[in-house]
């Protein structure tokens, strides 16, 4: 019999606590939620007392257009997340149950924005490097991957480029039953419920495939991921559980098994292995991993529409930001 199809015995205790400490994170992610929507109003509210205009009334083109231009004005004249700023914008109306612009007017401000983005001379010079798949395989042989720290950040940063997933998405509490595998484990389907444009609705599926002959990729290390962990059989689970490293520099690692790895602890390891390999950590943010991903697609030679389909983007001008080479 293998390892994975001996029964166990369900720890209720553990499981209570798991869907607890599920909520919890959650409920973080919504409280995150709802303090950008907040200051994007309070923003909004800046903005329109600067022209004479009265929040408290339903929001016009003028309104909104005021609380954008001071929003790319505070950014430098960078329009990279300008369609955040107005979509937590909309959010917060959203959820008081108040009135948005009206169509026509709504047709107004994304024309108005996208002539500020086809103007903005700033982007490309702000736009972070792309995690390639060479530069993954460099910062890989530098780690050590029998030892779990180091299997979990090659794995976290594999599944990022793979799946060309955000970090909101990576570290947005998945858990091991979001997983779902082929029969051979060749290939693994990761389930994302909740995305930055996916809001509602049923899951979207995110397939990764293993193209065999031993490279490393992200199934490849998932399956290691899963076995060292022993997840096959913990469906409730954290799929990335938090490790921690040995302070005393013993080599000792504690896997926390209530407790969801850290965006913010991967990205501190990363700039650590990105200094090891000589590249400048500064240079790199969360979004080469996904940069990296369209990259590799474009190299290959898929099409515009096929990476867009499988990154996701709704938009060719979107998704080509994402494309790096040249720069």
């Amino acid at each position: 019999m293998r390892p994975e199809q001996i029964p166990v015995r369900p720890n209720r205790q553990r499981e209570a606590l798991l869907v607890s400490l599920t909520s919890l994170h959650q409920l973080k992610v919504e409280k995150e939620r709802r303090r950008r929507m907040e200051r994007a109003y309070g923003r909004y509210v800046a903005a329109c007392s600067d022209i004479g205009e009265e929040a408290e009334a339903a929001p016009t083109y003028i309104g909104v257009m005021s609380y954008i231009v001071q929003y790319v004005s505070g950014a430098g004249g960078s329009t990279l997340s300008v369609f955040n700023a107005l979509s937590d914008l909309r959010n917060y109306f959203a959820v008081g149950g108040d009135d948005w612009l009206t169509p026509s007017d709504q047709g107004l401000v994304k024309r108005a924005m996208d002539l500020m983005c086809l103007a903005d001379t700033t982007s490309v010079t702000r736009q972070s490097e792309a995690f390639t798949r060479s530069i993954l395989l460099r910062m890989v042989g530098l780690l050590d991957l029998n030892k779990t720290a180091d299997l979990a950040l090659a794995t976290l940063c594999f599944v990022c480029h793979d799946g060309l997933l955000r970090a909101g998405e990576l570290f947005g509490g998945l858990l091991v039953k979001d997983f779902k595998w082929s029969l051979d484990r060749m290939s693994v389907k990761i389930l994302l419920m909740r995305t930055k444009t996916h809001r509602s609705g049923n899951a979207i599926e995110v397939e990764l495939v293993d193209p065999g002959e031993g490279n490393i990729c992200a199934v490849s290390l998932l399956r290691q991921w899963f076995d060292r962990l022993g997840l096959w059989r913990q469906p409730e689970s954290p799929a990335f559980p938090s490790v921690n490293k040995s302070r005393n520099g013993g080599g000792g690692e504690t896997v926390r098994r209530d407790k969801h790895f850290s965006g913010r602890t991967w990205s501190d390891r990363v700039k650590k292995i990105l200094t090891a390999a000589g590249l400048e950590p500064r240079l790199y943010s969360d979004h080469g991993f996904r940069a990296g991903g369209a990259t590799d697609l474009f190299d290959a030679g898929m099409t515009l529409t096929e990476v867009m389909e499988f990154g996701r983007w709704k938009t060719a001008k979107s998704c080509l930001r994402y494309y790096r080479r040249g720069y």
